[in-house]
């Protein structure tokens, strides 16, 4: 019985020193940060003019967490190696937090935002800087799925102008009302949103006269206008022109609009019909009139490779793949035809 025991209590020690080696070696590793590989879209504002900002540059990106409460949890920024890309598209890598349910994506801001970045404002002038903050925000439902994309928009608007009236020459122009501050996020994009203690300047900022953008905050309707001095049949004088669309239901009531982010404001001076005031001043005072005929275009940002007449425009979204067996396609396809006009359809 004597070896049957030592038998035993040998296999017991070998059996003990194996658990010991296993309990060393297998020590779980640190949980790795999730990450997910997305696109990030930035739509409108293509022109053949450019002005020192690059409206279509990502050089930075924060990415702010929030629980399924939306409550804030934390931010990181993205090393500017894990951003690739150019013009409308670049595609990222994004460390994910697991305890998030969704991300608010900031661009270009230069800096951490610490919060909410819809509560976030921005000062200065957007003419300076060397690129626009964007802005998006995504579920991480959403980020899950195959091939994810998130559409990020500008923080500012945009307004150009240009002149094709016969006998009439463009000498300066200024854009009265330059809102003083803007918000960075925003989560509706019919309606300016507006930072607390938001003003708008009582002197005129110089515009280019070539059509070269001139950037500038949301602003609410009536509060910003262009003054504008201009030759008519070698008679110089000032004109005053306001935010009222052109193919738009209330255009024929005069009534101007409110200025949004992402979106691009064109006037083509198209006519005069008389000599403007003898001042700047008298023209910044008075009502818009109809000493010039302006058309003002006021583009859908949210879409791209826009085929437009003078009546209807259609748009098709970008980078619609396709299966090579699939029997169907799904594309997002804007249009204002046969809808009123100014009131786009989506369809897909």
């Amino acid at each position: 019985m004597r070896p049957r025991f030592i038998n035993i209590l040998l296999c017991c020690l070998l059996l003990a020193s194996c658990s010991d080696d296993t309990s060393e070696w297998l020590e779980p590793e640190p949980e790795q940060p999730d990450r997910v590989k997305l696109t990030l879209r930035l739509p409108g504002f293509k022109t053949a003019s450019r002005a020192s900002v690059d409206d279509n540059a990502i050089t930075s990106l924060q990415v702010l967490f929030f629980d399924g409460a939306g409550k804030y949890l934390s931010e990181t920024g993205v090393e500017q190696s894990k951003i690739t890309g150019s013009g409308s598209t670049y595609e990222v890598t994004l460390p994910i937090l697991p305890t998030a349910a969704s991300v608010q994506l900031v661009a270009n801001f230069g800096g951490e935002l610490g919060g909410d970045a819809a509560a976030v404002a921005m000062t200065g002038n957007p003419n300076s800087r060397a690129d626009i903050v964007f802005f998006g925000e995504a579920s991480l439902a959403s980020l899950e799925k195959e091939n994810p994309s998130v559409t990020l928009t500008r923080s500012v608007a945009r307004t150009e102008i240009i002149a094709t009236a016969p006998d009439f020459e463009i000498e300066q122009v200024r854009f009265y009302g330059t809102p003083s501050k803007g918000l960075v996020g925003c989560e509706q994009a019919s309606a300016p949103n507006l930072p607390a203690g938001i003003s708008y300047a009582a002197e005129g900022a110089d515009m280019a006269t070539d059509g070269t953008p001139y950037y500038h905050y949301e602003a609410e309707a009536g509060k910003c206008s262009l003054v504008i001095k201009g030759s008519y049949k070698g008679v110089s004088g000032w004109y005053k022109v306001g935010y009222i669309p052109a193919s738009d239901e209330d255009a024929d009531k005069g009534e101007e609009v409110a200025l949004l982010r992402n979106h691009r404001y064109r006037f083509t001076i198209t006519g005069v019909t008389d000599s403007g005031w003898a001042t700047e001043k008298e023209a910044a005072e008075s009502k818009p009139d109809n000493r010039l005929v302006t058309d003002l275009r006021d583009d859908t940002p949210d879409i791209y490779n826009i085929v437009a007449c003078r009546d209807y425009m259609l748009g098709v979204s970008e980078d619609v793949r396709v299966a090579c067996n699939a029997e169907s396609a799904e594309l997002h396809i804007i249009t204002s035809f046969p809808a009123k006009a100014g009131s786009p359809r989506h369809h897909r």
